[in-house]
């Protein structure tokens, strides 16, 4: 079943004053144990106490991918035995200390 049409059920259940807990459970005892998170359902109820009645995804707040496809494509043709470890992070410069100490 989609996200959007869970989300359907938590109005409805919202609506008929059910609490977030309660419909997890439900909803997982219908169609499966983990298809929706407790903690969903009361984010999702939070909105709605809130007065956003909207179904819809919302946007994320995470950063947009910088890959350069020619960069990419360069670097993988330079050296086809390179690691994705060592194409993110050429060098000790660019990498967190973890990953610097992981590189070689």
């Amino acid at each position: 079943m989609s996200n959007r049409n869970f989300r359907r059920i938590y109005f409805y259940e919202f609506k008929l004053g059910r609490i977030a807990a309660q419909t997890a459970r439900n909803i997982n005892e219908v169609w499966g144990h983990g298809s929706v998170n407790e903690c969903t359902v009361q984010r999702r109820f939070q909105k709605f106490r809130a007065g956003s009645t909207s179904l819809e995804d919302e946007p994320h707040g995470s950063r947009l991918p910088t890959l350069d496809n020619d960069q990419l494509k360069a670097s993988v043709e330079a050296d086809p035995h390179k690691t994705t470890r060592h194409i993110q992070c050429p060098s000790h410069y660019n990498c967190s200390p973890f990953e610097a100490n992981w590189e070689d």
